[in-house]
């Protein structure tokens, strides 16, 4: 009620009317803005917005059960990545919290993630220590195994992915909450091309801190199409934002820039602290995922942000949460879920890589990027711009997916060539955010 006095208080000193009287038959009444308001689709509503991706996922392990493991796989990768791209769209903007007050979403990016690190850490350890057990029995040790640190200088990296590895997935769900999932999965794919520009940086202020990666001029061309597809899209989108949301959006597409930067200098340090740190992924994911829920715990805690909530301004994620608990307390079953289905997801791809191999996995996550996005405007979760501003975006969309899909070909190409030659191959460490050579966008 003391929510409702307060919404309806700033509708009236706004000119705007709270109350709007019908006359019927039988006489007058008075109904609220709120109850004029179009029906918002339920709980069960929402949910069928993940319905092909979880139907994917089931024909993926009829498929593993009837022995074509390969395209079994492929089948449940799809249905996971692009299921956990649209579930968290679903999470943080999209669930009802309130109706009354129109409030959609938990848009508190930094304390969702670091709850769903938690969860996944449970999720994944019984994994990573039957790894570790069956690792030490092959080799025929009496100990030993993948899951033992024992340097400070192991430690220190492990502190530090996981502190990039925090900024990577908190502002990119940030942005998440705040911008369509099309225009957020166009930003990202311009890692390749951020990476680049950060290792230049590094090398310029850092000389000696590492290698940078030999770069053909046809990746550095492929690589600037996709951003220049990006940008147009971005412009796009923008079109169709109406009038008093362009703070949001601007701030947004930002966040996710700045996300994109943590995520290319969490490759690199993975790069340059990889040649002495070998570990799994599985292994990895078990150390730094408590270590990234402390960090994101800061910021939910300290930083207030915008949100898609009327009549909020700045706040920050634990006020969120308290709105969240006192208003639908059930929602927040959502995030125990999301953590869940991101510790899945991290095995999914483990084992994608282990079966398939990196290169090919990376050729199915641009697949299931177009694939995310179409499904996304399908499931009525975005609307694309109208107008000639329509055919725009989706050309622009084609543009930056296949592009960054020839840079993963010619990458891989070169691989293949120096494997060939007798180059070693496989000596980099594989982390969480470079298990595939592309980010994932929750874990």
């Amino acid at each position: 009620r003391e929510e409702m006095r307060k919404v309806m208080g700033s509708r009236v000193e706004s000119g705007a009317p709270a109350v709007v009287r019908e006359v019927a038959p039988g006489g007058s009444r008075a109904v609220s803005a709120a109850a004029r308001a179009p029906r918002r689709p339920s709980m069960r509503e929402e949910m069928r917005k993940v319905a092909i991706p979880i139907a994917a996922c089931i024909l993926g392990a009829l498929t593993i059960m009837l022995g074509h493991k390969t395209a079994g796989l492929i089948s449940i990768y799809f249905g996971g990545q692009a299921g956990l791209s649209l579930f968290m769209k679903l999470v943080l903007s999209e669930t009802a919290v309130s109706e009354e007050l129109g409030l959609r979403g938990i848009p508190a990016p930094f304390l969702v993630t670091a709850a769903q690190q938690v969860v996944a850490w449970f999720v994944i350890l019984p994994v990573a220590v039957a790894s570790a057990r069956w690792s030490s029995r092959s080799e025929g040790s009496g100990g030993g195994g993948g899951l033992r640190v024992k340097s400070a200088k192991q430690w220190v990296a492990i502190l530090m992915f996981s502190a990039a590895f925090a900024g990577n997935i908190g502002l990119n769900n940030l942005s998440l909450s705040l911008i369509a999932v099309s225009l957020n999965m166009i930003i990202r794919s311009c890692l390749p091309i951020v990476t680049l520009l950060s290792q230049l940086a590094l090398a310029r202020c850092l000389p000696g801190a590492g290698a940078i990666e030999e770069t053909k001029t046809s990746e550095v061309l492929l690589m600037a199409i996709g951003v220049l597809c990006a940008g147009v899209a971005t412009v796009a989108s923008g079109s169709s934002i109406p009038i008093g949301g362009e703070g949001n959006y601007i701030f947004g597409c930002l966040v996710c820039l700045l996300s994109v930067v943590a995520a290319a200098f969490n490759l690199i340090l993975t790069r340059l602290l990889g040649s002495s740190f070998h570990m799994e992924p599985v292994d990895a994911c078990t150390y730094t995922s408590i270590p990234c829920a402390v960090f994101l715990l800061v910021p939910a805690l300290c930083m207030p942000h915008p949100t898609a909530w009327p009549h909020y301004g700045m706040i920050t994620d634990w006020e969120v949460f308290q709105k969240v608990l006192t208003l639908s307390p059930k929602t927040l079953g959502l995030v125990l879920m999301s953590g869940f289905f991101a510790g899945a997801y991290n095995l999914l791809q483990f084992l994608m890589v282990n079966y398939l191999s990196a290169t090919h996995t990376a050729f199915c996550g641009n697949f299931n990027k177009a694939a995310t996005i179409a499904l996304s405007i399908i499931m009525g979760m975005e609307q694309l711009p109208g107008g000639v501003w329509s055919g725009l975006m989706v050309g622009a969309i084609s543009g930056n997916i296949m592009s960054f899909t020839g840079f993963s070909y010619l990458k891989a190409t070169a691989k293949t060539a120096k494997a060939k030659d007798g180059a070693p191959a496989g000596s980099e460490t594989r982390l969480p955010s470079d298990v595939v050579g592309k980010d994932t966008i929750s874990t």
